[in-house]
Order: C-alpha cells, then structure tokens, then sequence
C-alpha cells in the first residue's frame, strides 16, 4: 500500500511547492493564483498537510478546455503541490528501462539518438517508435479497477 505520510511530509510539500511555483503563475479552478498562496505559505501547506493526513482531502475538479487540438487541464495549488509530490515520489522508485526516453527525468531527444546510434553500431536493425494517442480514454474503466 502507498504510504501516504511521504505526500504530507513537509519537507515534501515544500519542495512541490518550490517545482509548482517555478512554474509559472496560472490561476486556478479555485481562482487562487501563487502570489496569493505564497503570502501566507506556512499556514496553506500546514493546511494542505492536515486535508492529506486525516484523509479529508480532496482534489478539485479540473477545467478542461482545447487548445490546438488538445486537452488542456487547469488544477488549482493545491492539487498542483499534491500532484508534483505524487510524482517525485513515484518517480523515485520507478526505474525506466534504457531505451525509454520520453518524459523521463535526464532523458530527452538527445539520449534517444545516442542509445540508437550505439543500437545501430550494434547491428540492430529493426526499430519501433511509438506513440499511443488517446490510450487513456479507450480503456474500460471498469474493467480496469477490477484488476488487482
């Protein structure tokens, strides 16, 4: 089971706070933006902390608008710090394979071409790339939640 005492540690939330403000200044669905969340920070991240920690917490629903053909979802602070310490946390125990590259942590477009150059030399030469758009929403989602 996740431990949920690594999301509300307060260490934790103020290193999301400090990627999430980095970030840029974007309103929320809450219409709370960072200037304002800032001027009394101690106290919002001792209250996100204490929603976690007693299980009272609950994330908003996010505004969803299109933008050039995609999805765009706003959250609000919260949600924002609550999501980036999910992810480091995540993350920290997550170990890619070699020859994943894309959106992971030190890999960009630049390793990818440096692991298929070494593929290459190596005699490799079948080669997949891919992308699956929109995998997320053709999954049955009941079916899903079933599994274990």
């Amino acid at each position: 089971m996740f431990e949920m005492d690594r999301v509300c540690n307060m260490e934790m939330l103020k290193y999301s706070w400090q990627k999430v403000s980095a970030k840029g200044n974007c309103v929320g669905i809450d219409n709370i933006d960072l200037s304002f969340y800032r001027s009394d920070l101690k106290r919002n991240l001792r209250s996100l902390q204490a929603a976690v920690s007693s299980g009272n917490y609950k994330p908003y629903t996010e505004k969803v608008f299109n933008h050039k053909n995609r999805e765009i979802c706003i959250s609000c602070v919260d949600d924002r710090i609550i999501q980036t310490a999910l992810a480091e946390i995540i993350m920290s125990a997550y170990v890619p394979p070699h020859h994943v590259h894309g959106f992971i942590k030190k890999r960009s477009v630049f390793t990818a071409k440096k692991s298929l150059d070494i593929a290459l030399l190596e005699g490799v030469s079948d080669l997949a790339k891919m992308d699956i758009k929109q995998f997320y929403n053709s999954i049955d989602k009941s079916t899903m939640l079933k599994q274990n």
